[in-house]
């Protein structure tokens, strides 16, 4: 790999990212047509899936971007590819595959933002298809590993992502049924503050809170 080549692909990226979309994409392609393997080329492939999937509406080639993300390995956005490919691969019908694409990510070794992403939209689709109980099971697991997050996130001093895990980990008891959960949840996240939460996050757990 010609290192000093690739750092000028990027820096062209970066510089194209001040223009318009056009130049973004044409900079984007020319980096991962040079450095399919690059961990940079990760990023720009899943950017450019994102790209054809909202701007060109063309499924099949946002497809095959968040493929080329995917096959960087140890990429943080080969991980926000993959879930992306695999629901992807839900629109185009291709059921089995896309489970499989978003257990990978779901239950990966290590919990993240892009792990319980996955596993919310896995929950979605099993109960969306008549899997009560897989998508029961997927939830349980989800809240496991939201619960870890905030743990993590209390002990960094990190308020606001801890916050919005707990938003997130208040709705999965609400979908559960378990309301005085729930409200606990609530009261923990909300006791962080505004100026912790930020206005919007602090507005939607109040919404929850008003629904109890």
């Amino acid at each position: 790999m010609n290192r000093a080549k690739l750092d000028d692909l990027v820096d062209a990226v970066k510089h194209a990212e001040r223009g318009s979309v056009a130049e973004i994409v044409e900079a984007r392609s020319a980096l991962v047509e040079a450095y399919p393997d690059a961990e940079e080329s990760a990023e720009a492939a899943y950017k450019l899936g994102l790209h054809h999937l909202f701007h060109g509406r063309d499924l099949p080639i946002a497809v095959r971007c968040f493929e080329q993300a995917v096959a960087v390995k140890a990429s943080y956005w080969s991980d926000a590819a993959r879930t992306s490919l695999g629901l992807c691969y839900y629109h185009q019908g291709e059921h089995a595959k896309a489970l499989l694409e978003l257990r990978r990510v779901g239950y990966a070794v290590d919990v993240s933002a892009h792990s319980v992403t996955a596993m919310a939209f896995l929950e979605n689709i099993l109960e969306t298809g008549g899997q009560h109980d897989e998508a029961v099971r997927v939830r349980k697991d989800r809240m496991h590993q939201l619960r870890k997050l905030i743990h993590t996130a209390e002990l960094e001093g990190n308020g606001s992502e801890q916050g919005f895990y707990l938003y997130q980990l208040a709705i999965s008891l609400l979908d559960q049924g378990d309301e005085e959960k729930a409200e606990q949840i609530i009261d923990q996240a909300l006791d962080l503050g505004k100026e912790v939460l930020g206005a919007e996050l602090q507005k939607n757990l109040e919404a929850l809170q008003d629904d109890l």
